[in-house]
């Protein structure tokens, strides 16, 4: 077996467990949907290119073009790699149960592809939740990670405890940080903003930081007593 099909191999291999682990954890993926415009050639070029790469949004349809490929002994480096990029890119930025597993099952089938970038790792290594992106990714897959047969299998006892220690430690900073803006009588515009950014992550992290209700209100009334303020600039209530 060449190179370039032993590549092909195990590249089918790592779409069928990521199907595989979409199916298990529910995940859908969609199609992206185009139509062709006859009136314009420029534009009728365009979205000819797009339909061309349509089925880059479906790993489904990525299996079957590769697998046709064999078939056809028409064998192709760079689109090999642009089919499984975006799927590799995923797992190795994500937070889940269904990411841990699919490296998981990648290492013990001894596929040739290796994880890049380990965001859990990364994030407690920090020792804390910075930018927006790591808090998007982290808070959102976090739970149902740690409630996982996977997270044992791959971190332990340990690492758990890590990382319910830097929910418990990113609570104790946000409740301090909105505590003492809300004891003061008046804030600046800087001020008015940070309470905004508190309050729009506890909107979307709230059952990981598990924030009492009480103070979750305090801050939603703070915000609603200067919504002039926000509506100025034009931030949705």
């Amino acid at each position: 077996m060449n190179d370039l099909l032993r590549k092909y191999r195990d590249s089918l291999r790592v779409l069928e467990i990521h199907i595989y682990l979409n199916k298990k954890y529910g995940i859908i993926e969609t199609m992206a949907s185009s139509s062709l415009v006859d009136s314009d050639d420029s534009i009728s070029k365009e979205v000819q290119v797009v339909k061309e790469y349509e089925y880059l949004q479906s790993s489904e349809l990525i299996l079957q073009r590769l697998n046709k490929q064999i078939l056809d002994n028409d064998l192709n480096l760079k689109e090999l790699k642009i089919g499984l990029s975006g799927l590799l890119a995923m797992h190795n930025d994500n937070v889940g149960a269904n990411s841990e597993e699919f490296w998981h099952i990648v290492e013990k089938e001894g596929l040739n592809f290796k994880r890049k970038n380990n965001r859990l790792l990364n994030i407690l290594k920090k020792g804390y939740i910075s930018i927006f992106e790591d808090k998007e990714i982290f808070y959102i897959g976090i739970s149902a990670l740690l409630t996982s047969k996977i997270f044992d299998q791959v971190y332990g006892k340990e690492v758990r405890n890590k990382v319910l220690s830097l929910i418990e430690s990113s609570f104790a900073k946000t409740a301090n940080v909105a505590d003492r803006l809300l004891s003061q009588e008046v804030l600046s515009d800087t001020e008015k903003w940070k309470l905004w950014d508190i309050y729009s992550d506890l909107n979307r992290y709230c059952p990981v930081l598990k924030i009492p209700d009480t103070n979750y209100q305090r801050i939603q009334f703070y915000i609603d007593k200067n919504v002039q303020f926000y509506y100025k600039y034009g931030k949705p209530l």
